[in-house]
Formats: structure tokens, C-alpha cells, sequence
């Protein structure tokens, strides 16, 4: 199963149920924490709220407590009670504490020294969705005080664990969530280190607080710059060689950029492909409220010339993991053929 959350992960402490359904309103996914967000003496109670409550399974990820810390049995004892399946670990550390999670969709939480070490075999586990790092616990593992420089970057230390998750979740096909920004005021802060999150190949950021929600959401959607730009790239590209893009072994480095750039932002609009075999795909893009419609597609093919469009015929829907890997909805429509503009 693909993570297709995001791009906003609000933590909501499991100890306070009348947070959840706020939480669950204002992010793209609530993240139900049984781990730091809640005090040893409330973590009976946090379970039995968990078990209560009623959120949305397919847009919830519950964070548990770490394999050896005494309260991973119950943890999952409670989470065996309830109807979400996306579980996230705490200070995952190997891919054998992966295993002890089989039948849900995992997020490993590598937070640690040795998690990091052992990001790559945990990240090539079938069970693992996404993995994320966490700096503060990361540092602290090290025997170290702060993650961060005066001026708010990251060490040596943090940036070099931030990369190599990323990297070895990009080399698993695994979804990848940038870890969170502790200082709340800090919003202009925040766009930064997001932006430049979504720049590097993030999939999403986590947060703490709701105000940091829209921050992120923005600095993963892509600018009208960007959109103009990467639209008439690829509708460059289909007008050039309809049949070029076919496929992340085969298509051009520059227009796969620029088609993620659009997927992760879900930014308006179609972007069309053509493909050797006589079928053009149409991405639809989500803004949240509109999709195109093939007609659109067939429309936008036509307007460049890519296509003849004489006997077209709407074929179904298919997943992008076909053309690019991806996960995002996209419609197929069968033409006649194939053609260069003039």
C-alpha cells in the first residue's frame, strides 16, 4: 500500500480526545500519539481514548511507543481494538521490530543512532509505507544537546540523518516525512525548512501545532511560476515526441521533475502524456475540490496537436505506478493515434 497522506502530519496528543476530531479538521492526517506527547501516569487512559474514538481510518496514523519501552504490548493491544491500520513506530531501530507490526501499514520512525544506521533495512521492509526521522531524540541518543545551530540550521549530524533517511527511503520507493519544527513562532522558519523539504523529495512534513499546518501546505504547493513554467514543459515535450515519456527508465530527467513538481503539489490543471501504444494519459490533478475530466484531456492533447482525435474513447481509470511510479489518480483515454504537431 502507497502513503498517500499529506502534506501536512499534525501530532495530536492520544491523552485528549477532545483535540481528535480538531486535529483530524485542520491537517491532511492526525497522528494519535500514545509515545512523548503523553506522561507515563496518562497512558492507560490515552489507550482506552484511542479505542473510543471514531476518526476517519484512512487519514489517521497512531504513533506508538518503542519496542523496548514497556508499553509497546499494550500499545498494540489497544490498536488491535480499532479500525486504523497505519501505525507509527517509535524509534524504530531494525527491521525485525518492523516485523512485530505485521498486518498494518508502517511508518518508522527513526530517531535514533542506531535507527539511522539501520534506516536502509528498515526502509526495503514490505510492511513499511513512509519513514520519518526525528532530530531532538536523534541528538540526544548521541549524548548531544541540541539538534540545531544558533541560527536555527541543522548540525552536521541532523543533516547528515535527515539525507540518509530520505535516501534510503527513495532507494525503498518509500514515501519519506520530514521530521518536526519545535519552534512554533518560527513560521517564516518553518516555510523554509518545508520548502526546502519538498524541493529535496519529501513526501511530507509533520507538525505539533495547527498554525503550522497551512504553512506547510503552502510550501509544498507548488508557485504559479513553477506551474506555468512545468506545464508548458510538458506540453513541449508531448507537441516534440508524443512517445517519449514512457516510463521512469525511459523518460527525460527534466520533464519527470517537473511532472512530480505538479503530482506533489496537486496543483490545477492537466498534464498529458503520449505513449507509444497509442494511449494518452491524463493526470488529474487535485486541488482538493476540482478534477479534470477526460474531456479536458482531450481537449488540451488537441490544442498542441499531439493527438487525432477521431474515435476516442474513454478506456477507465489506472493508477501513475504504470508511467512514473506514483500514486496519484489519472484517466486513460484510448485515440486513434498518435501524431507530431506541425
Amino acid at each position: 500500500m502507497r502513503f498517500d497522506l499529506g502534506p501536512a502530519l499534525l501530532f495530536c496528543p492520544a491523552d485528549r480526545p477532545d483535540r481528535f476530531a480538531k486535529a483530524a479538521e485542520r491537517s491532511d492526517a492526525v497522528i494519535l500519539d500514545l509515545e512523548d506527547a503523553v506522561a507515563p501516569r496518562d497512558k492507560a487512559a490515552a489507550r482506552e481514548a484511542l479505542v473510543a474514538s471514531r476518526l476517519d481510518p484512512a487519514s489517521t496514523i497512531v504513533r506508538v511507543n518503542a519496542v523496548h519501552s514497556g508499553c509497546f504490548a499494550d500499545d498494540l493491544a489497544a490498536l488491535a481494538r480499532t479500525d486504523y491500520r497505519r501505525v507509527m513506530l517509535a524509534k524504530t531501530e531494525s527491521a525485525e521490530q518492523v516485523c512485530l507490526l505485521d498486518g498494518w501499514d508502517v511508518i518508522a520512525l527513526c530517531e535514533t543512532a542506531a535507527g539511522i544506521a539501520e534506516v536502509a533495512s528498515i526502509a526495503a521492509e514490505s510492511s513499511v509505507v513512509a519513514v520519518m526521522w526525528g532530530a531532538e531524540d536523534l541528538v540526544a541518543s548521541l549524548g548531544g544537546t541540541s539538534s540545531r545551530q544558533e541560527d536555527g540550521s541543522y548540525r552536521a549530524i541532523a543533516s547528515y540523518a535527515r539525507s540518509s533517511m530520505l535516501l534510503a527511503a527513495g532507494a525503498a520507493g518509500k514515501a519519506a516525512i520530514d521530521s518536526v519544527y519545535l519552534n512554533i513562532p518560527d513560521l517564516n522558519g518553518l516555510a523554509l525548512e518545508a520548502r526546502d523539504a519538498r524541493a529535496s523529495g519529501f513526501a511530507a512534513t509533520a507538525c505539533i501545532h495547527p498554525t503550522q499546518v497551512g504553512v506547510i501546505r503552502d510550501a509544498y504547493r507548488p508557485t504559479q511560476e513553477e506551474v506555468a513554467f512545468a506545464t508548458a514543459l510538458l506540453a513541449a515535450a508531448v507537441l516534440a515526441e508524443p512517445w517519449a515519456i514512457d516510463g521512469p527508465g525511459r523518460a527525460n530527467t527534466v520533464v519527470i521533475e517537473q511532472l512530480g513538481l505538479l503530482t506533489k503539489g496537486g496543483a490545477e490543471g492537466v498534464i498529458v502524456m503520449g505513449a507509444a501504444d497509442g494511449t494518452a494519459v491524463a493526470l488529474k490533478m487535485l486541488d482538493g475540490s476540482a478534477r479534470a475530466t477526460s474531456l479536458v484531456a482531450l481537449q488540451l492533447l488537441a490544442s498542441v496537436g499531439a493527438i487525432s482525435v477521431e474515435d476516442a474513447d474513454r478506456v477507465g481509470t489506472l493508477t501513475t505506478e504504470k508511467v512514473l511510479g506514483g500514486g496519484l489518480p489519472v484517466g486513460v483515454i484510448r485515440v486513434s493515434k498518435l501524431v507530431r504537431g506541425e
